[in-house]
């Protein structure tokens, strides 16, 4: 955190906008505490890009100087009459060291902002990072005049004559400063720095103990806190964590700080009895929280740490999200394993039976409530081809490790799941997609061709014999190794009468899985005029699609009975994939219809939904085209967030004319919404 934002407090988190622009990104400060160094030497280092985080979460690099000019100008003009705005727009282009682009923001600023001391600070600081410290130390100087017990004027001007290296004037300056406030996070870094610098390690302990008997103080108990943790006296170091905890009304960032300390010398037990019950999230936010669910987790209490960590999850903050995801994980795992022990100890008198699922309709048709109208018709005299779960082709002598047997299991039932989604969507031709499962142990690959009594079965599970039906196998031993993709027609008699072989390096699966299905719609068709995938198709697309369709169907098969619900342990992981499917595949629908019909399995299946979703789900929704497949599915899916007022606007979009019949019937039980 930056000096300016240490003074006056940093723009809250907010949710992550579903379609960022540039203006929507608050970079993290380029200096940190560096900006103690001079402005010549600061600007020789000014780097090509700044870090931020994307709508993921994910930190991400952006190009310096254009956010400088495509985004700050504007962000500039629209603040230009709100003080509060300004300062903090100023305040990002310091962090992103733009320091000559704000400053005519920041002289205007110092004229009118509402808070005087305020508009100096702001002015002195730009002044001194373009260079010109005289007119700096005036600005403040004269501010301190008026008001000579304003320790962030003191603060500010010590850190100007520290970059023009007069560290006994700074001195001065923060010892009274100090005196003043002392729980500025900054002044003090700088105070004992200069102390220790003169006096020695000791005379820290000397200054923060004196400074701790002051009425209004708290920061030097939290640093003493800190010093006694690293020297292993820990008894006394909660003494000091407690006394700043009391005396700062049990601030956030001291909780953080406290446990962080904590949990670091695995105090894990000290760290939920004596400072929970000081806890409460919507006080103190969510960064305490994250070390209070570590350190469940350690104990044992894995309730507890789930509740705690669902409530934590509902800031939906980006600068928090992979340590949730994290958490989640970990979470997930000991269900896992406990879910796994279980059922190994579960007596089963015979082994199951295995038995084909068919899936005829698309995965996100059945919690949608199967909105027909929403796929184009087939003809009565269509083709009917019938895609089997693909059997696994590694060579058996080689040994995979554990995440990569589960992506090739993944892929034996996606890739035929995916196949079938082209065709539905863009094929006159009718489709089933038949996945071999045992109760409550999922799908079951294969090894080598299917017998020819399982083929049989497989053909004639329909009331109307099918044209064609494509098993197949796949080879994927690692993204460094060639990926090979072999499908087979067959017969009604369960003979092969043509093979298709694709391979290519495993990093361009999504090519051999592309340009299988084109062949084998030249086989079917007759038509090789057209491909229905393009050559030079991105790989990230057709992955997102095999990823989710492989993710969908978790939740299918638990909706439908084969796995119990305990057995789906990464529920959010699971949705934040599907999301990040969502927003980064451009204009693309199904991404989205994906996503929702996750949201709405997760419903059914949880009783609960991750709330934190929810503002995702309606910022997609809103910005979905009117008329769309996507736009129109939106409000069977979003009443389950209870935001009726937001739905309501989204609803009112959709013309009733032109909405199908199934889609009206049902919004009209939504109260009365087109009333």
């Amino acid at each position: 955190m930056d000096f300016l934002k240490k003074m006056f407090g940093r723009p809250e988190d907010s949710p992550v906008n579903a379609n960022p622009e540039a203006s929507d990104f608050i970079p993290e400060p380029v200096f940190n505490d560096k900006l103690i160094e001079n402005a010549d030497k600061l600007k020789s280092n000014i780097p090509e890009t700044i870090t931020t985080f994307d709508k993921l979460g994910r930190r991400i690099e952006i190009n310096r100087e254009k956010w400088a000019e495509s985004a700050l100008p504007d962000t500039i003009k629209k603040a230009w009459d709100n003080p509060s705005a300004l300062y903090q727009v100023i305040s990002m282009g310091i962090d992103a060291a733009c320091f000559s682009e704000v400053l005519e923001a920041a002289e205007h600023l110092s004229k009118t902002d509402t808070n005087p001391e305020r508009g100096a600070v702001v002015y002195a600081t730009t002044l001194s990072l373009n260079g010109d410290y005289k007119t700096a130390v005036n600005t403040l100087e004269n501010y301190i005049k008026e008001d000579e017990h304003s320790p962030d004027a003191l603060t500010a001007l010590a850190r100007i004559q520290l970059m023009a290296e007069d560290k006994e004037a700074a001195a001065s300056l923060l010892d009274k400063s100090i005196n003043l406030n002392p729980n500025q996070e900054q002044a003090m870094a700088w105070h004992l720095d200069l102390i220790k610098q003169k006096d020695g390690e000791e005379a820290i302990d000397k200054e923060l103990e004196r400074l701790a008997g002051y009425d209004d103080s708290w920061f030097p108990q939290l640093i003493l806190g800190q010093r006694l943790m690293k020297a292993d006296k820990t008894n006394e170091a909660i003494s000091y964590f407690e006394k700043a905890l009391d005396k700062s009304e049990n601030n956030g960032q001291v909780l953080a700080t406290a446990t962080g300390d904590l949990g670091n010398k695995k105090m894990t037990k000290e760290l939920i009895s004596i400072f929970m019950p000081r806890y409460n999230p919507d006080v103190q936010g969510p960064i305490p929280g994250l070390n209070f669910v570590q350190s469940l987790i350690v104990e044992g209490q894995i309730d507890v740490a789930k509740d705690l960590l669902h409530r934590i999850a509902l800031f939906d903050q980006a600068n928090i999200r992979q340590h949730i995801l994290k958490l989640s994980a970990q979470l997930a795992n000991i269900d896992r394993q406990a879910f796994a022990k279980a059922h190994a100890e579960k007596a089963q008198a015979s082994s199951p039976e295995v038995e084909f699922m068919k899936i005829s309709m698309p995965l996100w048709f059945y919690p949608l409530g199967e909105p027909y109208w929403l796929e184009p018709a087939k003809n009565e005299e269509a083709k009917r081809i019938y895609f089997s779960a693909l059997h696994i082709e590694n060579d058996p002598a080689i040994k995979l490790p554990q995440e990569l047997q589960n992506v090739v299991a993944g892929l034996c039932t996606a890739v035929p799941l995916f196949f079938k989604e082209a065709v539905t969507s863009r094929l006159d031709i009718r489709t089933a997609t038949f996945i071999p499962v045992m109760k409550d142990q999922g799908p079951v690959m294969r090894r080598g061709d299917w017998p020819q009594e399982q083929k049989k079965k497989i053909a004639n599970l329909d009331e109307i014999t099918p044209d064609y039906l494509v098993t197949g196998g796949i080879k994927f031993e690692g993204v460094d190794k060639v990926a090979e993709l072999n499908l087979y027609l067959n017969d009604l008699d369960g003979n092969v009468v043509k093979t298709i072989s694709e391979k290519a390096p495993a990093k361009d699966l999504h090519l051999v899985v592309t340009r299988a299905f084109n062949r084998l719609y030249v086989e079917v068709t007759g038509n090789d005029d057209e491909a229905i995938f393009p050559k030079d198709i991105q790989a990230p697309l057709i992955q997102g699609y095999i990823q989710a369709l492989g993710h969908q169907l978790a939740y299918f098969l638990t909706w439908k009975g084969i796995l119990p619900v305990e057995a789906l342990f990464n529920r959010r992981e699971l949705l934040e994939s599907l999301y990040a499917f969502a927003v980064n595949s451009g204009p693309a629908e199904m991404p989205k219809i994906f996503y929702f019909a996750s949201l709405a399995y997760d419903r059914y299946l949880a009783g609960n939904a991750f709330m934190e979703q929810a503002p995702r789900a309606f910022a997609l929704a809103q910005a979905a085209p009117q008329g769309t497949a996507f736009h129109q599915a939106a409000p069977v899916i979003l009443p389950i967030f209870n935001r009726l007022d937001q739905l309501e606007e989204i609803v009112k979009q959709i013309p009733k004319d032109q909405a199908p019949a199934p889609y009206i019937n049902w919004m009209e039980g939504i109260k009365g919404l087109f009333a």
